[in-house]
């Protein structure tokens, strides 16, 4: 039987946040046609519609970050970058997933810290009717710290294998996938 690895579990969870992004966006657009058809029928619009989109938009975008960070389909722009020689673009990918590491983990430290205090205040969002506004907070936070585990893995790969990328034309070609 073969052993639980990081990237393994790392990659697990990331796919189940992005099944809560699209189950999310999914809701979100629910919502949002049921407000516009309650509106134009019956001229009552959904109460706190546009409260419950909002919250549901951040599971929708930090939910999904890991998942795609994993499958390498995040936006590169690499004009320059794929001008150099293979060396200086490893060099050039190990630099940028230690940003992409440092950046997360201040969004998720930051959202840890701002969603456990939401928490312990009751924090609530107003509007017609109220509801608590930790949930999005602490789902910022869920997302970016799986975005930060799945950088620490990047990190790690890059580390180990330096030539990994040597095969590629360059740092940003064949991330689609194809």
């Amino acid at each position: 039987m073969k052993g639980i690895t990081a990237s393994g579990w790392v990659g697990t969870l990331g796919r189940g946040a992005s099944t809560l992004a699209g189950l999310s966006l999914l809701v979100m657009c629910l919502i949002g046609a049921a407000d516009v058809i309650s509106t134009k029928l019956f001229n009552y619009p959904i109460p706190s519609a546009f409260e419950a989109t909002e919250t549901l938009m951040v599971l929708t975008i930090f939910m999904a970050l890991a998942y795609t960070q994993a499958r390498r389909q995040h936006i590169a722009v690499d004009i320059i970058s794929s001008r150099f020689p293979p060396r200086t673009q490893r060099g050039l990918g190990l630099l940028t997933q230690l940003l992409t590491l440092g950046f997360f983990a201040l969004i998720a430290w930051e959202g840890w810290r701002m969603g456990i205090q939401s928490w312990r205040i009751g924090e609530y969002a107003s509007g017609l009717i109220q509801y608590p506004v930790y949930p999005a907070k602490i789902g910022l936070a869920v997302g970016a710290t799986l975005m930060v585990l799945q950088a620490l893995t990047d990190v790690a790969r890059e580390s180990r294998t330096p030539g990994a990328r040597a095969g590629r034309a360059g740092w940003g070609k064949g991330r689609s996938g194809a």
